[in-house]
């Protein structure tokens, strides 16, 4: 029998809700019966869904699939939950079982394939495995076409005195323009392709890189244009289209993720706050922060999960309280606030020691492929690096060309964000550095600075190494990207979490 598991942290999306994994299923048709249940929900869940939570703790309770997708918009955490699609209700056996047990793997068991759609969980980390009557995992197979296969999240191999390649079976397209028609939060987001007018759509795991920014309080507006890049679907779903937003496959990494892991929260997200409604406006209210006095902006649709509660009518009086979480500064310089991005809990990041092992900030394959990089590369971005650290910018400026940061900018972020004075990067800094392929050839490196006081700091460049086109020989090197990677300084919240284009940011 052929299951399809989804591990419950990856690198990406910690805990992966029952929101992204309920796309992937194909309802129609099916009666549907929850067991099982141990699920821990947000607070303010409709007590007509709490009946039905306890009924199904130690029963088999009949459900329509609506009641499923409400749990999903409720459920904090999955420990323990059962829920079997049966093409006839008097069925022995289901078409499709979908198990969390003990906060394990999400086991996805099917009878007919044809019921999942599984390449809108591959980049979760989730394969198809064999199982044997008793529901233990055999071994990983690939599934019923290529798309389906356990080829991804980098699970090649470097062969002995070769340069290990990334080997994905999933090809993104090119970064292209879309406008943004409308969503069904918080699993799908729907887009029209400016150049060819198609319709497509973005699964929550691929709104954004961050799995925090998957919320629907960061999703972009309707109306808004976005970048995206196609992903090929099975042969059942050509008339399908299927995009994503992740940075990387933007910017042409093979794979389409950068090679150092971003686990931290958005850099814009403040704590849990009191506010005071001070105004209502045409589609969102303002308030005022009672610590700090200042004036944010409460969309209306972060008012609640749900629609109807978002309605005017609904709205909390001039001079209510509210209890809201700080989101980030917007283009414009508007700080905007909700009342449902994790306000009835905080949010517990990573702790620092987390980063402080290698191999936590990036994959086994990603650390093969970049301890194989040319000799030549590696001095380039050694060269780089000594230069940035030394504020040598007349000598950055003759190793870079075609840079998205100007020097200026570098050097703000230099002195207000790391602890200077900065050090030339030491023997074995490769160490700290990892590298992924570019599509169109060449090389994407995140290279750690280091100080003094930090060795090395969690201060990142981001490099574009190619071949010059006219000389092969000759390496082209263009610095992309400034950041912070790590919890060092918790307390600046008022960064942008949603940048249009590239640029430094502080997690």
């Amino acid at each position: 029998m052929l299951r399809f598991d989804v591990p419950p942290w990856c690198s990406e999306k910690p805990n992966v809700p029952l929101a992204a994994v309920l796309p992937v299923v194909r309802e129609e048709g099916l009666s549907w019966v929850m067991s099982d249940v141990w699920v821990v929900t947000r607070e303010g869940t409709p007590s007509d869904l709490w009946r039905v939570l306890n009924a199904a703790e130690n029963d088999d309770v009949p459900v329509e699939w609506a009641t499923i997708e409400q749990l999903a918009l409720w459920e904090r955490q999955c420990n323990d939950i059962t829920l079997r699609g049966y093409n006839n209700p008097g069925d022995a056996e289901p078409a499709i079982e979908i198990v969390a047990f003990d906060s394990g793997p999400w086991e996805l068991t099917v009878h007919d394939p044809s019921r999942l759609d599984t390449v809108l969980l591959r980049d979760l980390g989730g394969m198809w495995v064999l199982v044997n009557e008793r529901g233990e995992a055999q071994a990983p197979v690939d599934g019923p076409n290529p798309l389906d296969s356990c080829g991804a999240c980098y699970s090649g191999r470097i062969e002995e005195g070769e340069r290990f390649m990334y080997d994905r079976s999933v090809v993104y397209g090119p970064a292209e323009w879309a406008v943004v028609t409308g969503n069904i939060a918080p699993s799908v987001l729907f887009v029209r392709l400016e150049a060819s007018g198609e319709e497509a759509f973005l699964n929550i795991t691929g709104i954004h890189d961050n799995w925090l920014c998957s919320s629907p309080e960061y999703w972009p507006a309707t109306g808004e244009r976005i970048r995206v890049c196609k992903v090929p679907m099975p042969d059942s779903d050509r008339n399908r289209i299927r995009v994503v937003r992740w940075e990387g496959a933007l910017e042409g990494v093979v794979g389409g993720w950068f090679p150092t892991r971003d686990l931290s929260t958005p850099p814009g997200l403040g704590p849990i706050e009191r506010a005071v409604v001070v105004e209502h406006r045409d589609e969102d209210l303002l308030v005022r922060l009672e610590e700090s006095g200042r004036e944010c902006v409460l969309p209306a649709t972060s008012l609640s999960y749900f629609q109807d509660e978002c309605a005017k009518e609904h709205w909390p009086g001039v001079g209510e309280r509210v209890r809201v979480r700080r989101l980030g500064v917007w283009p414009g310089g508007e700080v905007r606030v909700s009342c449902t991005m994790f306000t009835d809990k905080p949010i517990i990041p990573n702790p620092p020691s987390f980063y402080a092992s290698r191999d936590n900030r990036s994959y086994e394959s990603v650390i093969a492929y970049t301890r194989t990089l040319p000799e030549a590369v590696v001095e380039r971005v050694r060269a780089v690096g000594d230069a940035v650290s030394a504020r040598d910018w007349d000598r950055a400026e003759e190793l870079t060309s075609h840079n998205r940061l100007g020097w200026e900018e570098v050097d703000d972020f230099m002195t207000t964000y790391g602890w200077p004075p900065y050090t030339p990067l030491p023997e074995d800094f490769e160490k700290d550095m990892y590298a992924a392929p570019l599509r169109d050839g060449g090389d994407w490196i995140d290279c750690l600075l280091w100080t003094e006081r930090e060795r090395p700091s969690d201060v990142e460049i981001s490099l574009k190494i190619i071949p010059a086109p006219d000389d092969p020989d000759r390496l082209d090197a263009s610095l992309v990207r400034m950041r912070a990677v790590g919890f060092r300084y918790p307390g600046r919240f008022d960064q942008r979490p949603r940048p249009q284009g590239p640029a430094w940011t502080v997690l």
